[in-house]
């Protein structure tokens, strides 16, 4: 597996993937990130229509979900480099910055 480090997001995804496939869906997945954020600060004063917005960006990384069977925020509310820890899961970590 490998742990994506980029800004404050965890990711854990399939070592048959490459860091190329995040750095095409990068702008996404900040987007989601954002929007999560966001949306957690204040749950009982979220409306449907903040629910869909969040489903309709979800929906746009599908392929990207699909294929890497990505395990951290802000796809779900794992920590990714917990969730490997916890399950023996051995990881390589690559650090992405914006320089």
């Amino acid at each position: 597996m490998i742990l994506i480090k980029y800004r404050d997001m965890k990711l854990l995804i399939d070592n048959d993937c490459n860091v190329e496939l995040f750095l095409k869906y990068k702008e996404q997945i900040l987007l989601l990130n954002d929007e999560m954020i966001d949306f957690t600060k204040n749950l009982l004063n979220q409306t449907n229509e903040d629910i869909a917005r969040i489903e309709k960006i979800k929906n746009q990384l599908s392929e990207f979900i699909q294929m890497t069977d990505v395990i951290g925020f802000p796809f779900n509310m794992k920590d990714a480099e917990l969730y490997a820890i916890d399950h023996n899961i051995q990881y390589h970590v690559i650090e992405i910055s914006d320089e």
